[in-house]
């Protein structure tokens, strides 16, 4: 059995996305972490046991918070 553990964060209510419509965000950046977001490469080195590893130990060492049903970020393939 796993222990569900609490995601703790040092800036508690603070959601970086929240900036996107704000002036710290100019155009450049939103398309930059548009891309990011949407454009996901594939796994192309990584095995699928390392993948499946390497997702394992990124989420024990950064735990993604519960975000209301939306997907994790993909870390694997951006390490890949």
């Amino acid at each position: 059995m796993t222990e569900e553990k609490e995601f703790i964060t040092r800036y508690p209510g603070y959601d970086v996305l929240d900036r996107w419509s704000s002036p710290d965000w100019d155009d450049q950046t939103r398309a930059v972490v548009r891309r990011r977001l949407e454009e996901v490469p594939p796994v192309r080195f990584f095995t699928e046991d390392e993948a499946l590893t390497l997702a394992a130990v990124a989420e024990r060492i950064v735990p993604q918070p519960d975000r209301d049903g939306a997907e994790n970020i993909p870390i694997v393939p951006w390490v890949d």
